[in-house]
């Protein structure tokens, strides 16, 4: 997966990094790619993208990668079993009007 190898590029000893001051850290970005692919795809399974929840908490690098290789597959996978995923049902948004799951 192209998002694993962008994920691990992110080095423990440099997750401050920031090309620019009002940039968001290496380690922010990580942390927010990972966990946001899967909100969005959990969000999928459920009909729904609610704000908050449980939020992962990472302490290195290789966390971050071991759970998005474990979360990412397992949601689609849990899409591909779902048949009322397809794109069959209104799927509400918590910042845009109700639309079709696939459309």
């Amino acid at each position: 997966m192209s998002t694993v190898k962008v994920l691990a590029a992110v080095k423990d000893d440099n997750k401050g990094y920031k090309p620019d001051e009002k940039s968001r850290t290496a380690w922010d970005l990580a942390t927010h790619i990972a966990t946001s692919d899967v909100w969005f795809l959990d969000g999928i399974v459920n009909g729904k993208f609610a704000q908050g929840g449980d939020t992962p908490t990472f302490n290195s690098v290789n966390e971050v990668v071991e759970f998005y290789k474990k979360a990412y597959p397992a949601k689609i996978a849990e899409i591909r079993r779902n048949k009322d995923v397809h794109g069959s049902r209104p799927c509400q948004t918590a910042v845009a009007s109700p639309g079709r799951v696939g459309t």
